[in-house]
């Protein structure tokens, strides 16, 4: 288990993380979410014991002591910041399981399947620097998900994954979990974290507003989002239609976002524009992103009274 208890981090004096107060269960998936600058990567550095809190306290498996609850966790930084540029994979490999205590030949098996699924087991003789930046994440990935600590942190894991290796990380993330691992998963990936998370915790300039079930999460993101691009000129007319729509601007264009349910909800706004002599410029379906799902929980907070 994680456990942390009114835990603050100051930096220059500003408190870049405050009074945060988290759990995360043995074999949890446990997503962290929130817009940049709240706070996510500090949270990752404190729990991997890089940084030292300056007030509360942190629990891993039952010790507060940073030399001993490191060897529980595994670590994936992001940016490939895990690797080794000027060596070839096969190195890197021996490298890392070296700096664990461990060899490589009673690993041989876990990191050949997983340099296979990740569609790296022809690259053993190349240098880092001479692999794609996705080949780079997937090797960084296998290194960390070879480990055989029980909680495994991964920041930002999807970046710079074609969807076949989004596909092989979220069947590895799920196995290991059947198999009793915990993760804490940071990412801006949303429809990614719905496919492999338990719970995800919202940050916001360095708190912790809430953890939310996957259940109601999902029940954020339900239809899509259509997006209407109309020239600025029109919005003096746009602001006679009652809109629940997020709204930005680009030179000379205003775009809005709405939830729907469907194409009648979809007809029947775009009839709304024509109906108003607006002259659409394009429409089209996006799915969630982090910046609207965050919007959606501080309405939902709102509503609830909960203090955002």
């Amino acid at each position: 288990m994680i456990k942390m208890e009114h835990v603050t981090k100051y930096l220059g004096g500003t408190p870049v993380l405050e009074d945060i107060e988290l759990e995360i269960a043995d074999g949890e998936v446990c997503s962290v979410i929130g817009l940049n600058g709240s706070g996510k990567t500090t949270l990752v550095k404190l729990l991997c014991g890089i940084i030292s809190s300056d007030k509360g306290m942190i629990h891993v498996q039952g010790t507060q002591k940073v030399r001993e609850y490191k060897q529980y966790i595994s670590l994936l930084l992001s940016d490939t910041r895990n690797l080794y540029w000027k060596m070839t994979v096969k190195e890197n490999i021996e490298f890392c399981l070296a700096l664990r205590g461990q060899k490589c030949k009673e690993n041989k098996k876990k990191v050949a399947d997983l340099l296979k699924r990740f569609s790296l087991d022809d690259t053993g003789k190349n240098t880092v620097q001479e692999l794609s930046r996705g080949m780079q994440q997937k090797l960084a990935l296998a290194i960390a998900l070879s480990d055989d600590a029980p909680i495994m942190i991964l920041d930002e894991p999807t970046l710079g994954l074609d969807t076949c290796g989004v596909d092989t990380l979220c069947s590895v993330i799920q196995e290991l979990k059947s198999c009793g691992k915990t993760f804490i998963i940071v990412s801006h990936d949303f429809n990614f974290l719905l496919r492999v998370t338990d719970n995800i915790c919202y940050l916001k300039r360095g708190k912790m507003v809430k953890k939310f079930g996957l259940k109601e999460i999902k029940s954020f993101c339900q239809g899509k989002q259509l997006e209407i691009s109309v020239k600025h000129e029109y919005r003096e007319k746009l602001k006679q239609i009652n809109i629940d729509a997020e709204e930005t601007y680009t030179e000379g264009i205003d775009t809005y976002g709405f939830t729907v349910d469907g194409i009648d909800e979809t007809i029947r706004i775009l009839s709304e524009f024509q109906r108003r002599g607006i002259e659409i410029e394009s429409f089209q379906y996006r799915e969630p992103e982090i910046k609207f799902i965050t919007s959606q929980i501080e309405k939902l907070l709102v509503e609830s009274n909960h203090v955002c």
